[in-house]
């Protein structure tokens, strides 16, 4: 956007946006004056700044099964950019993946198969909530991001098997 400083235009970048229509405003604009080296700089630092505040948020939307089962997965996926479902959605399945196997190691055997298979449920849960969601998204860009993390998950799932 123009603004106006020192008698001359200068543009101010407030936010970023993604090919597939995501739209995501920066916690701090930058003034896009002097030097192109110094405020691309600043840019790419407001950016990083941004998507690490919004990866933490994206990270403590993931809930598991609850009272309500999945439904917490439809507001999430409306909510958070798609490339930072997909990065909160494979930190969760590391945890959850590494606990299960924590819990394996230090648990008796009759545990051991159980621990490993609750993950696997919930994970089989998680995907099947998804899917339906994808048969009637509330835009196209939550499809691709549906489709996207549908993709992932998978892919997670067969690890797991």
């Amino acid at each position: 956007m123009p603004g106006r400083g020192r008698g001359q235009e200068n543009w101010e970048v407030s936010a970023i946006y993604s090919p597939d229509g995501e739209y995501l405003p920066l916690f701090s604009k930058v003034v896009c004056e002097l030097g192109v080296e110094s405020w691309l700089y600043h840019v790419e630092k407001a950016m990083k700044d941004t998507l690490k505040r919004k990866l933490m948020g994206t990270h403590l939307g993931i809930k598991k099964k609850d009272a309500q089962g999945m439904k917490w997965v439809d507001k999430w996926v409306q909510t958070w950019p798609g490339q930072l479902l997909i990065t909160a959605s494979q930190i969760f399945w590391t945890n959850e993946s590494f606990n299960a196997i924590n819990q394996i190691y230090n648990s008796e055997k009759p545990d051991k198969a159980r621990a490993w298979k609750t993950a696997r449920d919930e994970k089989k849960q998680y995907i099947e909530e998804m899917t339906r969601l994808v048969r009637k998204p509330n835009s196209d860009v939550d499809r691709q991001k549906l489709v996207a993390l549908i993709t992932v998950m998978v892919h997670s799932r067969d690890i797991m098997d």
